[in-house]
Parts: C-alpha cells; sequence; structure tokens
C-alpha cells in the first residue's frame, strides 16, 4: 500500500542505456539510484516500503514500446522522477511519451502539477545537459545534478553512490521528495472539489469579448462552467461607442468574482473613440475594477511582439501589467479551460473562507541555500494542522513575494528561514512581508537553526533588524521543538 492514495508515490522514467551494467560491476546505476533513494525513504518515512516506487524493469524491445502497463503505473503515480540524459532525450527512447503521460493526466486529476508551489515533476539530471534541451514539461524547473560536468561544454559523468558527491546530492532529493510527500499527503485529506455541494449561480464569472475562431472556445467554456453551477456573464455586444462600452462592462464586472480573457494572435476591431480593441479594453476595465482574472492563451499559438497586440500579450506573459492581479496560462489543451476556470473559482473561494479561518495556513518563507531546513520545519507545521505553503526565495528580497501576497488572506503564521542567509536578507524580506500583513496573521518567526553542525545556533546581528510595530508576536526560534512551542503557544 503506498503512503499517499495512489497505486505508487514514485514514478522512475529512465532510459535503459543508463542502466546497463559496466565491466566488473553487480549491477547498472539506474538500480543502485533506485535502491539508495528507497533506502533513504524509509529511513524518513520510519518503515520500510512505505513510500512506494515504481519503475520498469523489463527492457521493451528497441525501446519505442509504450505499452499499457506502464501508461497505467504513471497515471496511478502521485510523482514523477525523470532521469534525463542524452539517452533519455533520444527520438527513439519512449521516455518522453512517459513524461506527457503524466503531465497531461495531472492537469485533470485533483491535485494538479503543483503541491504548494512544489511539483510533482522532478528532473534529476544524469549528464550536463543544457536546459534548453529538456523535455517541454521540465521547462522553468530546477534539477539535481547526478553528475561531475562543470563546464557548458562538458557533459560530465555519473555520480558514483558510494561517493561524498552522490550521497550530498541524494541528500537534497530526500529532502525535496519528503516534503512534497508530507505536504501532499494534508492535501489528500482535504475532501475533493467533486464532494463540494454547489447550489446553481454559486459564483459569477465575467468572460470577456472575442472574435473569430475564440468565440467558439468561449461559447463551450460558458456551457461547461454553467454545467458546474457558475452563472456566466457572455453577452455582451460590441458597442461602437467608447463610452456606451465601458459602462455596460463595467457594470457586468461588478458583480462578478473573476474574469475570464481568451487570446490568440489576432487583435481584433477597435472601439470608436478609443486606441484600444476589445480585448485589450476589456482586460483593464476588469484590471481598474480590482478584479482576478485568469488569462488563457492557446500553447500553440505564436505571438508577434511587434504587433501592437502581440506586445500587449507579451507584456503580461511577462508580468508587466501594472495595477493587475491575473494569472497568465500557456493553455495546452482547449478542453482544460473550463477545469483551470473551476480552479481558479476553487483558490479564490478558500481564500475567502480562510481570511474567516485565520488558523488556515502557514507560509514557509525561505532562500534556496536554506532549504534543506524545509522537511524538519514541515513536520511541525503539518503536525499542527496548518496547510503549509513553501514561498522558494533568491537574493533579490522582494522576488518570490508574489505568492506571499495571493495568500497572504489566509496566513496565520510566517516563519522567515535565517540560516546561510544575512541578516539584512532576512530583515528586508521581514519588512516586506509585514507592509502587507493582516489580520489573519498571528505570529511571525525568524528561524535560525545551527548551520555548523555544532547545534549552537548561528550569532545573530539584532541591530540589522528594524522590525516594524504589528500587532501579533514577532520573535527568533533556534530549533524545531522551540518553533512548535510558539505555534502552540501563539496560534
Amino acid at each position: 500500500m503506498a503512503f499517499l492514495p495512489f497505486k505508487n508515490d514514485i514514478f522512475i522514467s529512465y532510459a535503459w542505456l543508463n542502466d546497463e551494467v559496466p565491466p566488473g560491476k553487480p549491477k547498472g546505476w539506474v538500480t543502485e539510484f533506485v535502491e539508495r533513494l528507497a533506502y533513504e525513504l524509509s529511513q524518513r518515512f520510519e518503515r520500510k516500503g512505505e513510500i512506494k516506487i515504481w519503475r520498469d524493469k523489463e527492457e521493451l524491445g528497441d525501446s519505442t514500446f509504450f505499452n499499457d502497463e506502464i501508461k497505467e503505473s504513471i497515471e496511478n503515480s502521485a510523482v514523477f522522477i525523470a532521469l534525463t540524459s542524452r539517452g533519455y532525450l533520444s527520438d527513439e527512447s519512449y521516455c518522453a511519451k512517459e513524461i506527457s503521460c503524466f503531465y497531461e493526466k495531472v492537469q485533470t486529476d485533483s491535485y494538479n502539477l503543483k503541491i504548494s508551489n512544489r511539483s510533482r515533476l522532478v528532473n534529476v539530471l544524469l549528464q550536463n545537459i543544457d536546459p534548453e534541451e529538456w523535455v517541454p514539461e521540465m521547462q522553468g524547473m530546477n534539477g539535481f545534478r547526478f553528475h561531475d560536468g562543470t563546464r557548458k561544454d562538458q557533459i560530465g559523468h555519473l555520480l558514483q553512490p558510494d561517493t561524498e558527491p552522490f550521497k550530498t546530492e541524494m541528500t537534497k532529493l530526500v529532502d525535496e521528495l519528503e516534503t512534497t510527500l508530507r505536504t501532499f499527503k494534508t492535501v489528500t485529506e482535504l475532501p475533493p472539489r467533486d464532494e463540494l455541494k454547489r447550489p446553481s449561480g454559486f459564483f459569477k464569472v465575467f468572460l470577456a469579448y472575442t472574435e473569430g475562431s475564440l468565440s467558439a472556445k468561449r461559447e463551450r467554456l460558458a456551457k461547461e462552467l454553467q454545467q458546474s453551477g457558475v452563472e456566466v456573464v457572455t453577452n455582451i455586444p460590441p458597442a461602437r461607442q467608447a463610452a456606451e462600452h465601458e459602462k455596460e462592462v463595467t457594470q457586468k464586472l461588478e458583480s462578478s468574482g473573476l474574469s475570464v480573457h481568451l487570446f490568440d494572435d489576432y487583435g481584433g476591431m477597435l472601439i470608436d473613440g478609443d486606441n484600444a480593441n476589445y480585448y485589450q479594453k476589456e482586460f483593464d476595465l476588469a484590471a481598474a475594477a480590482k478584479k482576478r482574472q485568469l488569462v488563457c492563451v492557446p500553447k500553440t499559438v505564436e505571438i508577434d511582439p511587434e504587433t501592437p497586440h502581440g506586445a500587449f500579450i507579451r507584456d503580461l506573459e511577462n508580468g508587466n501589467r501594472n495595477g493587475a492581479s491575473y494569472r497568465f496560462l500557456r493553455q495546452s489543451q482547449p478542453t482544460l479551460m473550463a477545469k483551470d476556470v473551476l480552479d481558479e473559482i476553487e483558490t479564490i473561494l478558500k481564500q475567502r473562507n480562510s481570511s474567516q479561518n485565520p488558523m488556515a495556513a502557514a507560509l514557509l518563507d525561505i532562500h534556496q541555500k536554506d532549504e534543506d531546513f524545509a522537511p524538519e520545519l514541515s513536520k511541525v507545521f503539518l503536525k499542527r494542522k496548518l496547510k503549509l505553503w513553501i514561498n522558494p526565495a533568491t537574493d533579490e528580497p522582494e522576488k518570490g513575494m508574489t505568492e506571499f501576497d495571493d495568500l497572504r488572506t489566509g496566513i496565520s503564521v510566517l516563519i522567515i528561514v535565517l540560516g546561510h542567509v544575512t541578516e539584512d536578507w532576512v530583515s528586508q524580506r521581514l519588512n516586506f512581508a509585514l507592509q502587507v500583513a493582516v489580520s489573519s496573521l498571528k505570529f511571525c518567526g525568524i528561524y535560525t537553526p545551527s548551520v555548523d553542525g555544532s547545534g549552537a545556533p548561528r550569532p545573530i546581528n539584532l541591530g540589522a533588524f528594524q522590525i516594524p510595530r504589528v500587532n501579533f508576536p514577532v520573535a527568533f526560534c533556534y530549533t524545531p521543538q522551540m518553533l512548535a512551542g510558539l505555534l502552540d503557544k501563539y496560534v
């Protein structure tokens, strides 16, 4: 039985070439990797076989046959690990079919691709391959380096299982998997959306103007949303005069909880008395009304940034539309639009509910240098039934805070980790976060673990911290046990 309500907790996807047995060795590299991974996870979860790992152990002829057993195993797995190599990316390999199968499946299951900002797709790099060559599903993700390549032109060699570099990278991977699986466990214990009985008209969506082929997609989307009980506004004709159009759209937006915009490479008609087309104008009107917005663009559409419409969409995709609160989606399938909209609606409703229930969630703000501390902290939050969100950060203090801004209405606990980063970095993060703090926050902590192996807290320059005046406690804590005590006291 798996740890999660799936047939398998982890599916290992690899090229058979990478598990060939070298001369003088009893096992192939992949076999040793999987055995070591299974052992390390059993130590973390305190029982052998607690985490069920599946991989294909029978070579499939010419490596191009993708059978029903593999497909079923992929579709019934919680997490997918790709062992990326030149052999994996080869046109003759069936590995691309495996990852595509998983990617398409998670778009339609109850949990989606990300669990609290942690991807269910994990990239393990067996060779030093440029990210531009990775499969499309892995674009924009990080990878775990199990090779010794350092230069861009150096493909590198596999790290051997008994070496320190291998053990170090395996620890990082197991930390990531443990946090993901434990967080996933809490999500699976929540009632699924399908069990929630929604009355007809429980939520209103404004479907913005479309032309051409997008009109048929919008009509299909409207019908699918209406079948799910959503009230949909679609019947606004394109008024020729700008003032008349703006008045009617603004009225409809006022009672809507979400504005949905379908765009392609066609800019459409211009409004009389306005330099904008209907697409752009209705997006800007929704932004001015401070509505949550969902932007859907077909994945296959090529946008020409030299045209006014193309430049507008490029700005949206790059997050350069100031003042708008929107999510930009490059659709892989038109059939997924309704699910994306329903997921967005559920997010909005959960945030509304969580603002009434400030015990709902905790946010762990942590620099990439300190991610090794995430697993031990995750256990503290999850034991107290706090839904955990993890906000990975970089050296630029304000980057990565978008997620905090999106979730802050439901956050009762904020913890910033001061491990290998500087006091100034944490102080800037703290000040930025507390500037947008809301009444749901009950406690804010600066977690300062031992980083030198001695078990003693690192010395802190308290003068670096200028903590804003807030109506809840802000405290330093040095161990998971101390953090647990503070949570029990204040939350």
